[in-house]
């Protein structure tokens, strides 16, 4: 048994890496019959089939449609949240 030896601890404090902000869709909305009807016409509008890159003209167009019929709303941003703190 050694007596006297102390241990030497060193905290590592890591880096942390932040997650770029995305934007997110209100698919919920098409459940509203008026906003699905307005987005598949603006669909139909956006995408052909007969572009010579398919899938990337039907992914556009859908997103494209979706920021047109409502609004975009980055993560992060939540209506009628202004902070912290607890309830009464």
């Amino acid at each position: 048994m050694v007596v006297g030896v102390k241990k030497k601890v060193v905290l590592v404090k890591k880096k942390v890496a932040r997650k770029e902000a995305f934007e997110r869709r209100k698919v919920w909305k098409l459940k509203e019959d008026d906003t699905r009807a307005r987005f598949e016409e603006r669909v139909g509008e956006l995408v052909s089939a007969d572009a010579p890159d398919l899938w990337k003209c039907f992914r556009e167009g859908k997103l494209k449609a979706s920021d047109e019929v409502w609004e975009r709303r980055k993560e992060g941003e939540i209506k009628g949240i202004h902070g912290g703190g607890t309830r009464m």
